[in-house]
């Protein structure tokens, strides 16, 4: 199905939730989007702009669909394909004034989120200053990029913790975290590019 087909698919006077399996994602769409965040759960709302306009969007693990529309046992659900289903409930009921400020309230809350990635930006060109320093083995310089505040006394008491933390015992997440907290440590604010 093209992005306009699903946009298209829900219809007003049978007012349903159009779910469609795309990779690893149950996603929904617009009106669908807007019925979910109001009578199953809230979600961040994604808003994106295409040729054809503006369209709004949810998605969570498509693993999770069962869980997510079986805790409320009044939803039927019907499956159209193997990548789209759609979930639909007695009570169910759209209005179009709700939906206009649902959508205003997600472009809103978009434009913040821009806003606040773009105020995180600069503070990366306010990171220490850097120098290079070397290992001081002989035949061995391997250059390196250290904040120039960074003292021996800071890089031990960093070294400490790093030989401290248990990195057998740790999840995935935890040694991220703790990879992060020791770059605060050395740089003070990291880089967007970063990726953390």
């Amino acid at each position: 199905m093209t992005i306009q087909e699903k946009l298209s698919s829900f219809d007003v006077e049978e007012p349903r939730l159009h779910v469609f399996h795309e990779g690893m994602f149950a996603k929904l769409y617009n009106e669908s989007a807007f019925l979910f965040t109001e009578h199953v759960r809230r979600y961040k709302v994604n808003v994106t702009d295409c040729k054809r306009g503006r369209y709004y969007s949810l998605g969570f693990p498509f693993f999770a669909l069962d869980e997510v529309f079986g805790e409320n046992s009044e939803w039927i659900q019907t499956e159209i394909s193997e990548d789209y289903r759609i979930y639909g409930a007695p009570a169910l009921g759209f209005d179009a004034q709700e939906y206009d400020a649902w959508c205003r309230e997600a472009e809103r809350a978009a434009a913040e989120a821009d806003a606040r990635k773009a105020a995180r930006t600069p503070k990366a060109a306010n990171a220490a200053p850097q120098a290079e320093v070397r290992s001081g083995k002989e035949g061995g310089d391997t250059p390196a990029i250290l904040p120039q505040t960074c003292t021996p006394d800071s890089m031990r008491a960093i070294l400490a913790d790093v030989l401290r933390f248990r990195l057998e015992s740790a999840s995935p997440l935890e040694c991220m975290l703790f990879l992060q907290s020791v770059q605060k440590r050395c740089y003070g604010a990291l880089p967007e590019s970063s990726g953390i």
